[in-house]
């Protein structure tokens, strides 16, 4: 979920830079969409290498954060 949201926000960033071109704040709309941009990348990076190594195929457990009304939050609320 914050991977979406933080590329919303590199989009968001990135058009107000498009739309303000040639004014003094285009610059720094850029400068805050390519790094929204960055940490979405690193987001991305970070959410597939958790989603392929799990304890089946890799030394050790990435730390995930469910979400409170995901199947596995439910498990383990039941057990």
């Amino acid at each position: 979920m914050s991977l979406f949201i933080v590329l919303d926000l590199a989009f968001l960033f990135l058009a107000l830079g498009q739309q303000y071109e040639g004014h003094a704040v285009a610059a720094h709309f850029g400068k805050a969409g390519g790094s929204f941009g960055l940490a979405a990348a690193i987001l991305a990076w970070y959410n597939m290498f958790a989603g392929m190594a799990d304890s089946s195929n890799f030394f050790m457990a990435i730390p995930v954060i469910h979400l409170p009304w995901s199947d596995t939050v439910k498990k383990a609320r039941q057990a």
